[in-house]
């Protein structure tokens, strides 16, 4: 979800995003996961519900960001 939101983000800055392409990202993203959106929000709200185990997650998050970062670095840096 946040890789699709900075995507999206990121094309906004250059002019290119709309409502509908920001529909297609995300329903791109729901038929991935075989989810619906209600089922992502539903389950967002429980674990904004439950902060510890909500930091959990975003702390795994986070740990996955970086090494998509670093896998995405020039060799030698």
């Amino acid at each position: 979800m946040h890789l699709t939101e900075a995507a999206l983000t990121y094309l906004k800055t250059k002019g290119e995003t709309s409502n509908s392409l920001s529909d297609d990202y995300y329903n791109a993203l729901f038929s991935k996961y075989k989810i619906s959106r209600e089922n992502f929000e539903s389950n967002f709200d429980y674990y904004k519900r439950d902060q510890e185990n909500l930091i959990k997650i975003y702390e795994e998050v986070i740990n996955n960001l970086e090494i998509l970062k670093k896998q995405r670095e020039p060799k030698g840096k």
